[in-house]
Formats: structure tokens, C-alpha cells, sequence
């Protein structure tokens, strides 16, 4: 299994190789064009446990990217970096470094556009966290049509490969896929319905007997995502979701007499629902407030925990969050970027001690696009 992940990230390199490879000569010729994003904030529970610090964080986006091809038909190669530098002495911060090529083709009339495309990204941890260094190989393709005057219809197809050299049984493969489906009504409204299917397989030899199984590890799962907007006014509009995940498999784990365990925990881990909505509307000066809240219930199924007495716990939460956030265009004198506000409050009740807490978050950012 390991050397058929290796198979299909050498594959997906020497694809993205030729490419840039094709656009070398074209790359010095063309336009670059990106955008750029710094901000900071605050989280009281950046790792999401009971007793630890809280903090505040420096964060920097910066996308490059330059278009090359016909007005049909265009290819995209770009550059992604990332880095969160946290305080308090969590050693939180990360960097992550993205090199990828897409492939644009859209029909005369607008009204079809296929896309694909492929990423190779580094992804480096601060100090204690350094052992979750990752290697990131992404590929796609997707589409969108409009069929009649109110229905869209999008999906894309994706595999993820992520190799970890110091825990190589964390190395995995993620084949995922999602098809969505909007209809637009004349008063205004918007209705949605989204399918996403996932399957996760832990692709190094080692795993498993790292979790204790006579096979490959592996997990999926299923979610479905309902939403809805509707304009209230000219300057107010409502957007709501609702949306349930079931695991079609459990997700790896060890249960030992004395020794609970599983992978780095992600999507695939819990299954149950999210509810979400919020109000946006223009102020004065322009400048854009929005209001929203979300509840949701996760449960982590045949996982457990451990307590502070050694014992293992099964893990489900209720979580509640509220925020308000305010938007505004900046003069050109300043080139013109867009301010965000954001701060809120979360509140999560768990079946276990560690992970209930409550606490504020905020951020703010500056973004340009040039």
C-alpha cells in the first residue's frame, strides 16, 4: 500500500513538473497577479482543551499566481504561503508552502466551466509540534453548469495524498468527492443541497500495527449540508445551513487495558450536525456588519479518551458559538484593502471533563488584492 501512495504522488510531481515546465518560457511574459493578508487575534482555547493558555497570534497569507492561454481555455500557475507565528509559549505556529497548476476550459455562453488541477505543499510545525511536519500532494477535477435560468449545478472529484517522515503512521490517502445543487427562485432566495463523500486510508506499512488491526486502517463518511439565503432588503440578507455527517466506518483507534489511542483526529472522527445563520447587512459608509450563531452536536462513537485517572471515556460534545464581524473597503490611498472584525464567543459541553470550556475569540485582518 505504501508504495502505491508513492506511485500516485511520484505520478501527480512528474504531472505538475511537465506543466511548469511547458509554461517556463511564458512565465517571464506574463502578468502576476495575488493577493496578500495579515492579521492576528485571540483564542482562550487555541487547542480546544480545558486547562491550557490562552493566546493571541500573527498570521500572513500571501497568493501569487499567473494566467496564461485564451479567454476559453486557460491554464493557472500559482503559489500559496502561509505562517502563524502564536504567543503565550503554545509553539502553535506553522508555515505552509503550496506549488500548484490549475486548467481552466469554459463554454462560449458561460454557462459550463470544467477545471483541474494539482498542489505539492510543505507544511512545517514551531519547536514541540515539529514531529507533525507534512508533505501535501492534492489533485482535482470539477465543474459547474447552469442548467435553464435557476438551477446550478457544481461538483469537483479530489485525492489528497500527506506523508509524515517522523510518524509515518499517520501517512494517509483521501480519494473525497461532493456534488452540489442550488436553485434560484425570483424573490430573492437561494435553496441548496450538497453531498459530500469521504474515504481515509492510512497508507504506510507501519500503521497497522501501530492501531492494532490486521489491515490497512481506513475510515469514511457521508455529509449532507441544506442551505438557504434570502435578500430581506436591498442592504439585508439571511444565509442559513444545516448539515448531518454519518461515519460509514469507524474511525481507527487502540483500546488497552491502560492505553487509549487513535490518528491525529480530523472530519472523519465524529459524526452528527451543525446548525448555522447569520444576518449581513450594509451600514452606513459602507460598511458591511454580520451577526451569526451556530450549534452543533459531535460524537466520537467507539473512541475513547483518556482521564487524568488513566480510565477511558466515550467523547461527545455540544457546541454553541456566537459572532458579529464588520467589513469596510479602505480608501485607495492605502491601496484599497478590505478590513475584517471578527469577535465571539464559544461554548463547548462535553461527556468529557477536558473538553468543556467556554471562551472569547477575535481577529482582524487586512486584505489586498493587487
Amino acid at each position: 500500500m505504501k508504495s502505491a501512495l508513492c506511485s500516485r504522488t511520484t505520478l501527480l510531481a512528474i504531472v505538475m513538473a511537465v506543466a511548469l515546465a511547458i509554461m517556463w518560457v511564458e512565465v517571464a511574459r506574463a502578468q502576476v497577479t495575488g493577493n496578500l493578508t495579515v492579521g492576528g487575534g485571540y483564542l482562550a482555547h487555541p487547542i480546544g482543551v480545558q486547562e491550557e493558555t490562552d493566546a493571541t497570534y500573527l498570521y500572513q497569507v500571501l497568493n501569487l499566481a499567473t494566467v496564461l492561454g485564451s479567454r476559453a481555455s486557460t491554464f493557472k500557475l500559482g503559489y500559496e504561503g502561509q505562517a502563524t507565528q502564536f504567543g503565550s509559549d503554545t509553539q502553535l505556529g506553522s508555515q505552509r508552502h503550496g506549488l500548484g497548476v490549475e486548467w481552466f476550459h469554459g463554454s462560449k455562453d458561460g454557462r459550463f466551466r470544467l477545471s483541474a488541477g494539482a498542489q505539492a505543499a510543505v507544511r512545517r510545525q514551531d519547536d514541540y509540534y515539529a514531529a507533525y511536519d507534512h508533505d501535501d500532494m492534492f489533485a482535482y477535477l470539477a465543474f459547474k453548469k447552469f442548467t435553464g435560468s435557476r438551477t446550478l449545478i457544481k461538483g469537483f472529484a479530489g485525492y489528497r495524498a500527506r506523508t509524515y517522515d517522523e510518524l509515518p503512521e499517520e501517512s494517509s490517502a483521501e480519494p473525497h468527492a461532493q456534488l452540489e445543487v442550488m436553485r434560484f427562485s425570483d424573490n430573492n432566495s437561494s435553496l441548496g443541497l450538497r453531498v459530500r463523500y469521504g474515504h481515509k486510508e492510512y497508507t504506510d506499512d507501519i500503521a497497522p500495527q501501530v492501531w492494532g488491526i490486521s489491515n490497512s486502517p481506513s475510515t469514511s463518511q457521508l455529509a449532507a449540508r441544506l442551505s438557504f439565503s434570502r435578500s430581506l432588503s436591498p442592504r439585508t440578507g439571511l444565509r442559513a445551513w444545516a448539515e448531518n455527517r454519518w461515519k460509514l466506518s469507524e474511525f481507527p483507534h487502540v483500546i488497552a487495558d491502560d492505553f487509549y489511542d487513535s490518528p491525529i483526529l480530523d472530519r472523519y472522527a465524529a459524526e452528527g450536525f451543525d446548525l448555522f445563520t447569520a444576518v449581513k447587512t450594509l451600514l452606513p459608509s459602507q460598511w458591511w456588519l454580520e451577526v451569526g450563531g451556530n450549534l452543533g452536536e459531535h460524537d466520537y462513537g467507539e473512541i475513547l479518551f483518556v482521564t487524568a485517572e488513566g480510565d477511558g471515556v466515550s467523547r461527545k460534545d455540544t457546541v454553541v458559538s456566537g459572532y458579529l464581524s464588520v467589513q469596510r473597503t479602505l480608501p485607495k490611498s492605502l491601496g484599497q484593502p478590505r478590513l475584517n472584525l471578527m469577535a465571539g464567543w464559544r461554548d463547548q459541553s462535553s461527556t468529557h471533563d477536558w473538553y468543556t470550556y467556554s471562551g472569547s475569540f477575535a481577529s482582524g485582518n487586512l486584505f489586498w488584492k493587487f
